[in-house]
């Protein structure tokens, strides 16, 4: 059991007038909050989603002062470099009985994903020659789940030498609370990547959120096409990345 599954299990037992999956999404959705509007660029209607969870805790406020950001410290730590890299919120959120088996959450554990990642990239000599041939190495998720995939992936890249710069990650599920997991590590890891909520099968792009990580939002250029950087910016001047 990692160290912030038993930090999450202790807060949960001391504060039982809280659900665990609302302890837990809130805790998500506040550090992809202060990830997103600290890192990347603010946004009016995450700042006003933050606010409302402060609220939801009025009775217990080191719950939103001590608690979550020692969380959050945790989750750092676990994340700060390739070799430690883990599901840590994929694997608190299989531990803890949280998913939903109506919707198919049965995360991979991560050293199945690792070996799978390892399997189908490739030898680095492909990779690179890939490279030199596109500019860039391209890899979209569909189903991403808490990103453990994306992770994995990123870490085989990461011991092949592979300069950051020239990998792209598209992670896309349709929960919200596995969608901010995913953002929240992929963040902390320094995964340049797009992460979205929306149904992958249905392909309804124009009503997905999509929101760049910070190693990607602060690249000077992102490319989805192999041409020219397709990217815009909204009516808020928050980078976006154009479609089609």
């Amino acid at each position: 059991m990692s160290e912030f599954t038993t930090k999450f299990k202790k807060i949960a037992s001391q504060n039982y007038a809280y659900r665990s999956f609302d302890l837990f999404s809130d805790f998500i959705l506040m550090a992809k909050v202060a990830l997103h509007n600290q890192l990347v660029a603010m946004d009016d209607d995450l700042e006003a989603q933050y606010m409302q969870v402060v609220a939801r805790y009025e009775d217990k406020p080191e719950i939103i002062s001590e608690a979550f950001p020692e969380l959050m410290a945790t989750l750092t730590l676990d994340l700060d470099h390739p070799s430690k890299f883990t599901d840590v919120l994929g694997e608190t959120f299989m531990g803890l009985d949280l998913g939903n088996a109506y919707r198919g959450q049965f995360f991979t554990p991560f050293h199945l994903s690792y070996m799978m990642a390892q399997m189908t990239m490739g030898d680095e000599a492909s990779i690179r020659h890939h490279i030199e041939q596109k500019g860039m190495v391209k890899i979209s998720e569909p189903a991403c789940g808490s990103g453990g995939m994306v992770l994995a992936g990123f870490k085989t890249l990461c011991e092949m030498g592979i300069n950051p710069d020239k990998v792209f990650f598209w992670a896309n599920d349709i929960d919200h609370v596995v969608s901010n997991m995913a953002y929240v590590q992929l963040s902390l890891a320094g995964v340049p990547a797009v992460v979205s909520t929306g149904n992958s099968l249905a392909m309804d792009e124009d009503n997905w959120e999509k929101r760049f990580t910070p190693a990607l939002a602060n690249r000077s250029h992102a490319f989805w096409c192999d041409e020219t950087p397709n990217l815009e910016h909204d009516d808020k001047g928050q980078l976006i990345l154009a479609l089609g």
